[in-house]
């Protein structure tokens, strides 16, 4: 069963690679993040949809089990603005400004995997925090 599986993935990204006019930047950095080692996993749901669903449901065992997770929004533009990434990566927090810096940090935590993990246990707790019920419920009380 798919959801069994460990998952050790050294650098991981779980989404697409739209290529329409205002996601082009986004993937074409995606595509430069793939030349340092990033392991793009994605199924168009409408060509795929059982394989998409498949990810989908596995994608907390992805993020879970591997060392380095990115989060890269569509919309970067937008100030405030997170995917739900934000709340699916709780394993680690650790924030960059320019793509040099990401990678920078990436290579760095891989040769360095002790220092992750006091970053890896305090975002798992502040994760725990934030259900979809908590979160739903903020909404409503935001927006009522």
């Amino acid at each position: 069963m798919l959801s069994m599986i460990h998952f050790d993935f050294d650098f991981v990204f779980l989404g697409s690679k739209i290529t329409g006019s205002s996601f082009m930047d986004r993937a074409l950095e995606i595509g430069l993040y793939q030349q340092q080692g990033l392991k793009l996993i994605n199924a168009d749901a409408q060509r795929f949809p059982t394989l998409r669903a498949k990810i989908l449901k596995t994608m907390p065992t992805i993020y879970r089990s591997s060392k380095i997770c990115l989060d890269i929004s569509h919309f970067t533009n937008i100030d405030g603005y997170t995917s739900n990434r934000y709340w699916n990566i709780s394993d680690s927090r650790i924030y960059f400004d320019t793509f040099e810096e990401a990678i920078e940090k990436k290579n760095y935590y891989l040769k360095h995997p002790e220092k992750l993990e006091p970053i890896r246990k305090r975002a798992l707790e502040v994760a725990k925090l934030h259900e979809y019920t908590e979160r739903f419920l903020e909404m409503f009380k935001a927006v009522y």
